[in-house]
């Protein structure tokens, strides 16, 4: 189902207000998959007397931390796409630019108590000179299973295929999970069997599996303060998650204009 927001603003200027700035953004559904391609439509028009800088639209990633006696919010960006400046009395539109999701953890963190996490795309509107920002949120919802239809109609491609590592290297980013067993006798090294931790149902024709991919963070260092000095080995770790291959490149912070 299509979901959609809109928001206007007056600017004033030299004590003499202008006309409104008026802004309407939609997307074709809330749900998608990292992987995914979000086609983004949206109509502003400049009433004011003022030039729009630019318009952008990003991804933000809300995460909420829940204790006993307190919770702490933690807003991250993710991702932008910027368009052209907005002369006064113009309109300026779009019309389908594709924000493809990277590799991140699903919406909500079903089974978690302590931590949750959501998704806002916002259409912004910056003018020039001292204002602030015209802004038009709308909450999307990041799943693990693509929906039925749009694999259908546009299938992902599968993951390629790999030799499990040998003994002693780790897995690279994108590369299946596995669980290691006993060596049969006379083998070199342990043979491996894929464990998907989140496995896609089998009644959606034309759906390979995903591949896994590191987390659009990064690689962060888990030694706590109270950890020993002497403790050695490879601290650095990135969370791997879900990620089905359409071919898009995704969209991150630095990737501006599209």
């Amino acid at each position: 189902m299509p979901v959609q927001g809109q928001n206007q603003k007056m600017i004033c200027c030299l004590c003499c207000a202008s006309g409104p700035i008026v802004a309407e953004f939609r997307l074709e559904r809330r749900g998608y998959v990292p992987g995914e391609a979000i086609s983004l439509f949206a109509d502003i028009r400049n009433n004011s007397n003022r030039r729009m800088d630019r318009s952008y639209i990003d991804l933000r990633m809300i995460t909420m931390f829940h204790a006993t006696s307190k919770s702490r919010t933690v807003t991250k960006e993710i991702g932008r796409m910027t368009e052209r400046p907005i002369e006064e009395g113009k309109s300026f539109s779009w019309e389908g630019q594709q924000f493809v999701l990277p590799p991140l953890p699903p919406s909500y963190l079903v089974g978690c108590r302590i931590i949750d996490v959501r998704y806002v795309l916002q259409l912004n509107v910056d003018p020039s000179g001292p204002a602030v920002d015209l802004e038009v949120p709308l909450e999307i919802i990041i799943g693990t299973i693509p929906l039925r239809r749009v694999v259908e109609q546009f299938p992902p491609r599968a993951p390629p295929a790999m030799s499990p590592p040998q003994a002693g290297y780790s897995m690279g980013p994108g590369y299946p999970m596995g669980t290691m067993h006993p060596s049969p006798e006379g083998a070199t090294a342990p043979p491996m069997e894929p464990a998907m931790p989140y496995a896609p149902p089998t009644n959606i024709p034309n759906l390979p599996p995903p591949s896994y991919s590191e987390s659009v963070f990064g690689k962060v260092n888990v030694k706590d303060e109270d950890d020993s000095d002497h403790m050695h080995g490879n601290l650095d770790y990135a969370p791997v998650y879900p990620y089905y291959d359409w071919g898009h490149q995704p969209t991150i912070m630095g990737d501006g204009k599209h």
